[in-house]
């Protein structure tokens, strides 16, 4: 069974089912270790937690006032029995979100995706303010603890099985302009290096697989001194639940699977599929009124813009924060896997980022520079994948046959796994792990209908072997749900009551597309309005205020009579700055009125933000557009494209 394209997928369950253990030795396979005197001690260690600091995960303040934190120690590797082989340990991190209830129903213990994914991601100190788990999972947390996890080899846990080097690949082909046959060199190398460094850290990689995992968490289970649990899987995490349901169903309550891989999948080819990804946003978009008018035939489209994009990559220059300004050239595989990935939140932007492309802005093209680095760790996600049924040739995926427009980016993806594959050669799971999973328990499947990673045939699937389970399906939702409040409530409804039919009356009935939306704002005298079409992705914050990403602009109209520069002078004191009128410019027109432009730079909420106030008058008043950009590595190209083409939407009516 094999994971889909970057889908945050778990690993099978095994492991020990109770404090009490009878030890038996069987006999070690080839090259293994014998399970040793040890074990005894080593089955302890398992089922002990050491508390820490929260601070030492790095858990948001916001979640640890509300959180116990710790490290639970596990074998690296387990024999047939599930005691440990030799005397290598390896530790997790574990974050519990302690519920309010008196008498508490079982544990969630959440299994994350990737193979290789940060467990804690939205718990730390970056997102977890803004994401506030506590307060997003208080209907879970009424009822019940909440427990998050960092699975063997990711960030959290010790080792940590990252490859940096690998990460920055596609950065470095971008800044570097690589050929695609260089590209797949570095992967190669930097897996190779990599792989030799852990080698020779005493790191084994055939210890990294789905059945270790799985046998984690039955012993993240017993630290914490649960009987029964609910588990969720997310993703990978699916895969992982699928197999924690047939190895330990005595320590189930019930089980939710949010963007499901099935179990019976035996190729990564067999998961992997681009087109339709894709294809399931065009189907969505043309069968949404408002969509199709302003984005029509977008398949033909974006195809026309990769051609583009792959005969000649185009460049874009962007300054760092260190001052240092670089270019990139951006080709196909790069823009594919841009707008693959925001397919994971929804597709909402989409089809405009599609129409987008055609521009040719600066500002929007940065968006796709690739990262130098990820939350995945990805030594481990090989490692993982590698153990389950890996295809061993890039041409078992039959690219020749696929469309030029999703096939770069395809076989640039399935070519990592390849190669690493053929590094690491790790041993095989059994064929017994790609058995469908049959089970009489309550099992929630959650599904977004433009999921690119997990397609909602999937859940289907999977629904076919579990008669107790129940399908709910987000039109428009993305892949995983677990950050969508209605998802939390149906959720908390099923962990309450797992045989109950569960409401579903708060899912979206269709996906909502972003367009064009017309921003006007009308003068206290109501003489004038001033009115600018802004792109799709933009939103109200407050009246004369629309936000997209990074990008704020404010409308302004005042009175008849007012200067210019009284009004430039104006709208710069809000800012809470002196107004120097020696630093007006002449700008170009906008609305046929010459224009005076002030810059400068302001903190709004906390973080700095360069800003153009663009000042003009006519006889019915005067107007300020004030637009500011909390992206510094685009503010010049920012300013050279983008801004220009705001502008030249402005109109003013009397």
């Amino acid at each position: 069974m094999k994971t889909a394209l970057i889908t945050a997928m778990l690993a099978s369950l095994l492991a020990l089912t109770a404090c009490t253990v009878t030890l038996t030795t069987p006999t070690p396979g080839a090259g293994e270790p014998a399970e040793t005197p040890a074990t005894t001690a080593a089955l302890a260690l398992a089922s002990t937690w050491e508390p820490v600091a929260c601070a030492a995960l790095d858990v948001a303040d916001i979640v640890a006032a509300v959180a116990d934190c710790g490290y639970i120690t596990v074998p690296e590797k387990r024999g047939a029995s599930g005691v440990a082989l030799g005397d290598k340990f390896i530790r997790l991190g574990v974050v519990r979100l302690r519920t309010t209830a008196e008498n508490p129903g079982a544990p969630i213990i959440v299994g994350t995706g990737g193979p290789g994914g940060d467990g804690l991601l939205f718990l730390n100190s970056a997102y977890g303010t803004s994401v506030n788990l506590p307060a997003l999972y208080a209907p879970v947390l009424a009822d019940r603890d909440l427990v998050y996890f960092t699975q063997r080899g990711t960030k959290g846990a010790k080792p940590e099985l990252y490859c940096p080097e690998f990460d920055a690949v596609g950065y470095n082909a971008a800044r570097n302009g690589w050929s695609q046959a260089e590209r797949e060199a570095q992967y190669a190398a930097t897996v190779q290096a990599c792989a030799d460094a852990f080698v020779a850290q005493g790191v084994d990689f055939s210890a990294y697989t789905s059945d270790e995992n799985a046998a984690d968490i039955n012993d993240l289970r017993l630290a914490l001194g649960y009987d029964k649990i609910i588990y969720y899987g997310q993703s990978y995490g699916t895969l992982l639940g699928q197999f924690f349901m047939r190895n330990f169903p005595e320590t189930l309550e019930a089980v939710i699977l949010d963007g499901t891989q099935p179990a019976q999948y035996t190729t990564y080819a067999q998961a992997f599929d681009v087109p339709a990804s894709f294809q399931r946003l065009f189907a969505a978009c043309a069968a949404d009124a408002a969509c199709n008018a302003n984005y029509p035939d977008l398949e033909a489209t974006l195809a026309a813009s990769m051609a583009e994009f792959r005969a000649s990559p185009k460049a874009v220059t962007v300054t760092g924060s260190d001052g240092v300004t670089q270019t990139f050239l951006l080709d196909d595989v790069a823009i594919m896997g841009g707008l693959f990935g925001k397919m994971y939140n929804g597709s909402a932007t989409l089809p405009a980022d599609i129409y987008h492309l055609k521009t040719d802005d600066p500002t929007f093209l940065a968006e796709f520079i690739p990262t130098p680095g990820g939350p995945i760790a990805k030594m481990m996600h090989f490692a993982v994948n590698c153990a389950d049924d890996p295809n061993r040739t890039i041409d078992e995926f039959g690219f020749d046959a696929m469309a030029p427009l999703y096939a770069a980016f395809a076989r640039d993806d399935a070519m990592q796994q390849v190669q690493a594959c053929a590094i690491l050669q790790t041993p095989q799971l059994p064929d017994a792990s790609d058995a469908p999973v049959t089970s009489e328990l309550p099992v929630l499947l959650l599904n977004g209908g433009l999921d690119p990673a997990t397609a909602p045939e999937n859940a289907r699937l999977v629904e076919t072997e579990l008669p107790n389970s129940q399908y709910v399906l987000f039109p428009g939702g993305g892949h995983v749900q677990a950050q969508n409040p209605c998802a939390v409530a149906i959720i908390a409804a099923f962990a309450a009551d797992p045989t109950a039919p569960v409401d579903t009356s708060c899912i979206a009935p269709a996906p909502v597309f972003a367009t064009p939306i017309t921003a006007s704002v009308t003068g206290d005298d109501g003489a004038a309005t001033i009115t600018m079409t802004l792109p799709a992705g933009f939103a109200p914050v407050s009246p004369g205020q629309w936000l997209s990403a990074q990008t704020l602009i404010f409308l302004r109209v005042f009175p008849v009579g007012t200067t210019v520069a009284d009004a430039l002078k104006a709208a710069v004191e809000t800012t809470a700055q002196p107004y120097d009128a020696a630093q007006g410019i002449d700008g170009g027109l906008v609305a046929g009125q010459p224009t005076q432009v002030y810059r400068g730079q302001v903190e709004l909420g906390g973080a700095p933000f360069a800003f153009d106030f663009i000042a003009f008058a006519n006889e019915a008043g005067a107007y300020v557009v004030q637009a500011y950009q909390g992206n510094a590595s685009i503010v010049e190209a920012y300013r050279q494209g983008t801004l220009p083409a705001l502008l030249a939407t402005v109109t003013v009516t009397e």
